[in-house]
Formats: structure tokens, sequence, C-alpha cells
């Protein structure tokens, strides 16, 4: 596994997060409700830092399926978007939703209307989030 690689094993209350520095994609799966979310994310802002000071590829993905959302969670979205407009500015944001979930929604569309220079795509899905198989598959050697 590389150093800058990432995987956190999601639990009751936070999401799991894989980040693939090589593919330059970070995956944020299930809800994000914890008590200290910017101590949870501290590892993933980290992270992201560090690879784009030596990244040399252009693209970047972020594939969010988040369940539910807490207020300092979704304050810890707004610096990662902030972050992502200003330092990578050709990055996709993939936010899935269940349809079924609404609140997910009109937040994708508050973030896009926010962040008008980020690529920001609302998807909604049929499924939900423990369905949907991950994108990534979790690094070696964990």
């Amino acid at each position: 596994m590389n150093t800058s690689d990432l995987f956190i094993e999601s639990g009751d209350r936070h999401p799991s997060v894989i980040f693939d520095p090589q593919e330059g994609i970070l995956e944020i799966k299930g809800a994000s409700v914890m008590k200290h979310p910017r101590l949870f994310y501290r590892q993933v802002f980290l992270s992201l830092k560090h690879w784009s000071k030596t990244n040399t590829q252009d693209s970047f993905t972020a594939n969010l399926y988040l369940s539910s959302l807490n207020d300092g969670s979704l304050l810890v979205f707004y610096q990662l978007f902030r972050w992502l407009q200003l330092k990578q500015p050709y990055a996709v944001v993939h936010w899935y939703v269940v349809a079924d979930y609404p609140d997910g929604v009109i937040t994708g569309k508050q973030f896009k209307e926010d962040f008008p220079m980020l690529d920001l795509q609302i998807r909604q899905t049929t499924i939900g989030h423990s369905e949907i198989p991950a994108i990534l598959s979790v690094p070696k050697g964990i």
C-alpha cells in the first residue's frame, strides 16, 4: 500500500473513506453524523493536501454517497468543496443521493450553487447506499 493511500472503515456514525492517489479518486460512503467531524476528516484533508503537492495528473474525482449529514459534516464538505474549487479546478464531484432522501438533493443543489466553478454532478439512485458497490477496491495490505 502506498503511504498516501487512505482507507477508513465505516462505523455507525461515520462513512467509509477510500482515497487512491494514483488514480486521483476519493470515495466517501455512508452516514456522516459523528460528534466531531472535523477530527474525523482531518486525515482526509491531510492526504489530499499532500497529494496535491506531488500530483502530476490533471484529474480528480470525488464520489460521495452520503446517506445523512449533520451540521458539522456539512461544514466539512463546504470546506472540501471550497478547497477543490481553488486548488483543483479540474475536479469532478459526483454527489450521489437516494431518490427518497430529498434533503440530499437540496444539499447537493445548494453546494452546486455555492461553488459554480466546481463540476459538481448530482446523481440520484433508487438503491440504498449500502447496496452500491464500491468503485474503488480496498487497497492491498489492509
